[in-house]
């Protein structure tokens, strides 16, 4: 079960302005999900852009994320990278972040 109203919905691309529930059996493939609030208490594969991620412990992600805020409950699965930011602003026409490569970090 996914709880939303899809602004923007593809297989490649779930862009919603608020919250996604992924309930305890519900499953999302998709390739980017962007919204204000992810929480996933089923299951996800894709990558993940959004202000805050909760992962609750029966919650399972394959993917990508890239965040503000971040927390998982004990027993909660993540499969990917974890990108901190500092703000998050959720504009649909926007492309997904580019994948993580650390050759292209400065260090200061």
């Amino acid at each position: 079960d996914l709880h939303s109203f899809p602004t923007r919905r593809s297989s490649d691309l779930l862009v919603v302005q608020g919250i996604i529930v992924v309930g305890e059996t519900g499953r999302v493939f998709c390739n980017n999900i962007r919204a204000n609030t992810v929480v996933v208490a089923g299951t996800v594969r894709g990558n993940i852009s959004a202000e805050k991620l909760e992962i609750r412990s029966t919650g399972r992600v394959w993917g990508d994320v890239y965040v503000v805020g971040f927390s998982t409950e004990e027993g909660a699965f993540l499969r990917g990278s974890v990108r901190m930011e500092e703000k998050f602003v959720l504009d649909p026409s926007q492309p997904p972040p580019a994948p993580y490569n650390p050759n292209s970090v400065s260090m200061y």
